[in-house]
């Protein structure tokens, strides 16, 4: 179960800093952030989920931060069909790089304890 925890955690630093660059870039794409928003929230299910098999108390806690998180990116995805629907206006093009086709950040490759 360590492992499965310590895997987990890894993935999520990597997610976090992904969206944080797309979100910091000087043409900002609301589809690029969208997609680093969904892969955010996936790996923090990936990582709440081994605590509730752990212990079921967890699941109210740690269950409820993921949903407002799963929240959020609903909200963002009604945003995106919306600016999808006028026409892209709101939907730039970019030649940024966001990290590499994983989003991982190289200089971040994880906890040395968790390998």
């Amino acid at each position: 179960m360590n492992d499965v925890i310590c895997q987990s955690t890894v993935r999520v630093v990597p997610r976090f800093d992904s969206l944080l660059r797309a979100m910091a870039s000087k043409k900002v794409d609301i589809r690029i952030i969208e997609a680093r928003v969904a892969s955010l929230v996936i790996s923090c299910w990936a990582l709440v989920h081994p605590f509730y098999l752990i212990n079921p108390k967890y699941k109210d806690l740690l269950g409820s931060i993921v949903e407002r998180m799963e929240l959020h990116h609903q909200h963002l995805l009604i945003a995106l069909e919306q600016a999808e629907k006028e026409g892209g206006k709101y939907i730039s093009s970019t030649d940024d790089d966001f990290g590499g086709e994983d989003g991982e950040d190289a200089n971040n490759k994880g906890n040395p304890e968790c390998k």
